[in-house]
């Protein structure tokens, strides 16, 4: 068991608007974790079995499935880039993967970027890409969206697009620009 104690779990948690000091006073602290007492009828309680699941059909990777995850720090400027990827080739595609059964190729991938200045919160940004894509025979069809997430001391926005396409032709687009008060957070 561990216990750690932050000011922020960036890029899990967004952080706090302003910088945050924290002390704690080990001598006087304590860890209260609750414990559900024994019952008798705990002896009737039958294991577990075995996981289940679905079956498997047999799939074939059609290219390289890269994976990246990188921390970049800019020791001049105190920025701290955390970008994670997958399954997306150099043009941001997704690879795809064909299951054989029912001649369905399918990929989808993922870029997520996120960034922040050492001592200022409010720089804190983030950056999503997702894409799919669905091919079978002479159809296609494909959807992309990107989300950007910043903040000001008053609130957040949300900066988001949505695109899907068939056999090539885009059939949907969507845009969201939505400013969220903090209201404390």
């Amino acid at each position: 068991m561990r216990l750690s104690v932050s000011s922020s779990y960036w890029p899990v948690a967004w952080p706090s608007r302003f910088p945050a000091t924290l002390t704690l006073e080990t001598g006087r602290s304590a860890l209260m974790i609750p414990v559900r007492p024994s019952r008798p009828e705990d002896a009737s309680l039958h294991p577990f079995g075995d996981p289940e699941g679905a079956p498997v059909s047999p799939t074939l990777e059609l290219g390289d499935v890269p994976t990246e995850r990188t921390v970049r720090r800019d020791l001049v400027t105190g920025e701290t880039v955390y970008t994670m990827a997958w399954d997306l080739d150099d043009a941001q595609e997704p690879v795809l993967t064909r299951v054989e059964e029912i001649n369905l190729e399918t990929g989808f991938g993922v870029r997520q970027s996120f960034r922040i200045r050492e001592g200022d919160p409010l720089s804190s940004r983030a950056e999503i890409l997702h894409r799919c894509h669905l091919r079978r025979g002479d159809w296609s069809i494909r959807v992309m969206n990107r989300l950007k997430l910043s903040g000001t001391i008053e609130s957040f926005r949300i900066e988001a697009v949505l695109v899907a396409t068939e056999n090539g032709r885009e059939v949907a687009r969507r845009r969201w620009d939505t400013i969220i008060p903090r209201e404390g957070v």
